[in-house]
Parts: C-alpha cells; sequence; structure tokens
C-alpha cells in the first residue's frame, strides 16, 4: 500500500507495487458502503500492468488494520467528493478515469458534476441517482449488528453468488466479500456510509451537470441498484454507454470477476 496526506491524516491507496509513469494514464478506483480497496481484486490489479497508473483508494476510516485509511469516517457524499478531489491534488493527479461501485458511484457523479475538468471519463458499476437504504439495514448498521452485513450479502448478490460457486477454487464470493465487511460494522463505519448514501439527494442534479464520457456497468440481479436504474443514468448524459451484465448481482465485482473485468475493458477502449 502507498500513502499520501490528505487533510492531515494518511490516505492509503493500492497501486499493485507498480510505480506511476508520467507517460501513462491515471485510472482511481473508489469502493462502495463499509468496502475497501480490495472489493476490486484483480480488476484493479489488471490495469496495474496492462499501462495505467493504479490508485485503488481507501476512504478515511475504511480498510484492515495496518491497510485502515486514517481520519474521521466522512458523513457526507458531497464530503467525500470534496476528499476525492483533495486526494487527486495530494497524489499529483491532474486528470484520471473514475471506477465506482455502488456509494462510489454517487461520490463520483457528485465529484464529476462540480469538478469535471479533473475526469476524463467516469465509469459507473452499480448505480443510481439516488441510492435509498431498506430501514431494517440502516437500522441494523447503526447499531452495528451483524444482520446489517447479513443483509447487504443476501440482496447484493444474484443466484451465482448464493449458490456459493466461484472460479477460485476453495472460495466463496458472499463469504469473501462480509469478512471485508465486517469491520466496519463493528466499528460503527457502515453505518454511517449507509446513511450518507441515504440522505443524498443531489444525484439527479449531478447527472445532469455530467458531461464527458460517461460508462454505466449495470447488473441484471441488482437489487439495491435496479438496472433501470443504472441506464437512466447514462441515457440523460449526452453520449452515455450503457454496458449490461446478465445474471449477476450488486457484488458483481466478487461474484463475476471475469465479466466484470471484461466490462471494464471495453469501457476503457
Amino acid at each position: 500500500m502507498k500513502s499520501v496526506t490528505v487533510r492531515g491524516a494518511k490516505a492509503l491507496y493500492f497501486d499493485a507495487g507498480q510505480p506511476a509513469m508520467a507517460d501513462q494514464p491515471n485510472i482511481v478506483f473508489l469502493h462502495g458502503s463499509g468496502c475497501d480497496h480490495s472489493l476490486w481484486g484483480m480488476q484493479s490489479r489488471y490495469f496495474a500492468f496492462h499501462g495505467w497508473n493504479l490508485y485503488a483508494v481507501n476512504l478515511p476510516g475504511h480498510g484492515v488494520g495496518a491497510r485502515l485509511s486514517e481520519g474521521p469516517v466522512l458523513s457526507t457524499i458531497e464530503d467525500m467528493a470534496d476528499w476525492l478531489v483533495e486526494f487527486l491534488d495530494a497524489a499529483g493527479i491532474d486528470a484520471c478515469t473514475l471506477v465506482g461501485h455502488s456509494m462510489g458511484t454517487l461520490i463520483g457523479i457528485e465529484a464529476a458534476s462540480r469538478y469535471g475538468d479533473r475526469f476524463e471519463h467516469v465509469i459507473l458499476m452499480g448505480a443510481t441517482a439516488k441510492m435509498p437504504v431498506h430501514p431494517e439495514l440502516l437500522r441494523a448498521a447503526d447499531a452495528r449488528e451483524e444482520k446489517a452485513v447479513d443483509l447487504m450479502m443476501d440482496w447484493g448478490h444474484g443466484p451465482v453468488g448464493h449458490k456459493g460457486g466461484n472460479i477460485n477454487a476453495g472460495t466463496w464470493a458472499k463469504g469473501g466479500a462480509k469478512q471485508m465487511v465486517m469491520p466496519r460494522v463493528a466499528d460503527g463505519t457502515l453505518g454511517i456510509d449507509m446513511a450518507a448514501c441515504n440522505a443524498y439527494e443531489g444525484g439527479a442534479e449531478a447527472v445532469a451537470n455530467l458531461s464527458g464520457r460517461i460508462t454505466v456497468i449495470a447488473a441484471q440481479r441488482d437489487k439495491m441498484t435496479p438496472s433501470k436504474n443504472g441506464k437512466a443514468i447514462a441515457d440523460a448524459v449526452e453520449g452515455g454507454n450503457f454496458i449490461f451484465l446478465p445474471e449477476i448481482g450488486h457484488f458483481m465485482l466478487g461474484e463475476a470477476p471475469n465479466h466484470s473485468l471484461s466490462a471494464l475493458k471495453a469501457a476503457v477502449r
């Protein structure tokens, strides 16, 4: 992990051990609620070894152990968007391709609507302009109950994820995602993230202000951010691109890593 200082605190990011090169484009990966850089697994590593400068970010208060980004957990999507641009400044990134998942898509559309010149291409995975959270999930996350992450995993995976199969022998996408999120349930971070998503009202206005290159990657079995909502974002932006992944749920990156990577590769062509 590498780090830069943002707001006086250490902000961590994963670069797959590949130093940034001045002649390569930058790609920034931004995780969703309760997650961290490891959400992106093989997808981020691919770009690091195929001509991109990789920055898979841990938002403040996200990560595990020594890989926990410092600083207070941010409580609004607007502040997260400002923090993201401050991260770009600290890392010396003038412009980048931004890839966001779930809460990361809200941060992405908010940041790109206000700092459009910093984002050459915005790729949104599991996106919706308004992200209401089920009241029971909000309550359980705020109470730091394991039930919160169980609900996330149940609603966030499609048929493949629920069956337990995985292309990596001996692993389970749903169980692996739960392990990643559980520490952020225990310390209250997931509850803060969920509340921020639920409270964000600026999505429609942000989408209306988007310009430049926008790609939405949506999953057919996504119960948390339905694909029709992602399609609406792509349709609202002139030249917006839409990629549809059949039979996959919201946690598409772990449930179908190869399909997700193929979609990302198609998006950046």
